[in-house]
């Protein structure tokens, strides 16, 4: 089964920003418009928000957290991006934000975690939502450690 190509930033192997290799994981994929490919969308999403076309608060609240400010620049957001891997777990469109994803798409539409952290060899996964870290640690994939939770993650 093929699967969507991921985003891994120009600077993600010699972690120019960071002192470790981050990889952030996202739940789920949702198009911006009717006719939006959800298949780029994990390459897309970084493009867009470097570019200055995304205008979601995913991607401010995520460039804020990793840098720990209130405000950004544009070149701190290239930064960033060109210096993390990214994908969302499940690899077939939701309807909006914020929707779960189905009981199917969580056994048969996501992608291979297993093999991409082999390919990426981080050392640090951030995991943006608490329905795929739960899952997640009850039925893990690798070992999973507690880490501590950035500040305003509600848990």
């Amino acid at each position: 089964m093929e699967h969507p190509p991921i985003w891994c930033g120009t600077r993600y192997r010699t972690g120019c920003l960071f002192p470790a290799r981050i990889l952030v994981v996202g739940e789920s994929t949702y198009p911006g418009s009717p006719d939006d490919s959800t298949w780029l969308y994990n390459q897309r999403i970084p493009q867009e928000h470097i570019d200055g076309r995304l205008h979601r608060s995913f991607g401010t609240r995520l460039v804020r957290a990793l840098l720990g400010c209130d405000r950004e620049t544009t070149a701190q957001i290239e930064a960033v991006w060109q210096s993390v891997a990214f994908f969302n777990y499940i690899t077939v469109p939701l309807s909006g934000p914020g929707q779960a994803p189905s009981e199917d798409a969580w056994q048969a539409h996501h992608q291979p975690l297993d093999l991409r952290l082999v390919d990426l060899q981080p050392e640090v996964i951030l995991f943006l939502s608490y329905r795929l870290w739960d899952r997640l640690i009850r039925n893990p994939v690798v070992k999973i450690e507690g880490g501590p939770l950035l500040e305003g993650a509600g848990r």
